[in-house]
């Protein structure tokens, strides 16, 4: 219920935002901070924030130990893709801690627990992927879940103790950040240009809608709008073998931009 205000609220702000400011750059600045948020309402938060918190978190360094402790006895950290084509992702945890709350936002109020996850991607081969790209997903820090402390040991709000490890949502770490989605739009798009052409940089570098991993295991990437008036997505469907996850089909349209792109762009 929680993430429906917290949309309305920022659609209703985006609304009257876009216009209020008449200046293109203005614009331009709010719908990135708008999409931003959208993108944060879904199942994987991803933090766009060098300090890995928002401005209304703080980071608790007192309660490190309990963030190691939980971590100690996680049984599913780590995440490896193996793609159609061959293409490993691995998605490495790094490392956990806990930030408090200090004001209230459409998504929790004061005083609450977060619990976030610092995670490296690694692509192999990298030249999968535009090096500009791949630095700059390269870690990336997740918003876990909400978090209590009950007798001195973390309960999870939203999320349950994971079972056997066949599902995304079993790990740490999390399939459904910028950069996992970024790297799958960017295997899509090889197929068919270089990863420095034009046509691919203008479809990476475009801003991507708030799609994550889900608990039956596929993954959906879809950008703004960049084409003829429509997205560029992606759709990929994995299954867990063996400790790791095998993509075993993959809907796009990205041919369909990529013979459009070298009309128009």
């Amino acid at each position: 219920m929680r993430k429906i205000i917290a949309l309305v609220i920022v659609i209703a702000l985006a609304v009257a935002g876009y216009q209020v400011y008449m200046d293109a750059n203005k614009r331009i600045t709010l719908e990135e901070k708008v999409k931003g948020v959208l993108y944060s309402i879904g199942d994987s938060v991803y933090v766009n924030d060098s300090t890995g918190v928002s401005s209304s978190e703080k980071v608790r360094v007192d309660l490190q130990p309990y963030a190691d402790k939980f971590v100690e006895e996680y049984p599913c950290k780590n995440i490896e893709l193996v793609l159609q084509d061959g293409i490993k992702i691995n998605i490495l945890f790094k490392k956990a801690f806990i930030a408090e709350v200090i004001q209230d936002t459409p998504l929790n109020k004061k005083g609450d627990l977060v619990f976030y996850i610092q995670q490296q991607n690694i692509v192999i081969p990298k030249s999968a992927v535009n090096v500009s790209v791949l630095d700059k997903y390269s870690n990336e820090t997740c918003n876990f879940d909400d978090i209590f402390l009950v007798d001195n040991k973390i309960k999870l709000k939203n999320r349950n103790f994971p079972k056997n490890g066949n599902s995304f949502n079993d790990y740490l770490v999390t399939a459904g950040t910028r950069g996992i989605l970024t790297v799958i739009l960017s295997d899509e798009l090889a197929k068919y240009v270089s990863t420095n052409s034009p046509i691919y940089l203008h479809v990476v570098n475009s801003p991507l809608l708030p799609y994550s991993a889900y608990s039956d295991n596929y993954i959906k990437v879809s950008t703004d709008k960049i084409f003829g008036n429509k997205a560029v997505y992606v759709k990929s469907y994995f299954q867990y073998k063996d400790g790791k996850f095998y993509e075993i089909k993959r809907e796009s349209n990205v041919k369909e931009y990529v013979e459009w792109a070298k009309k128009n762009l």
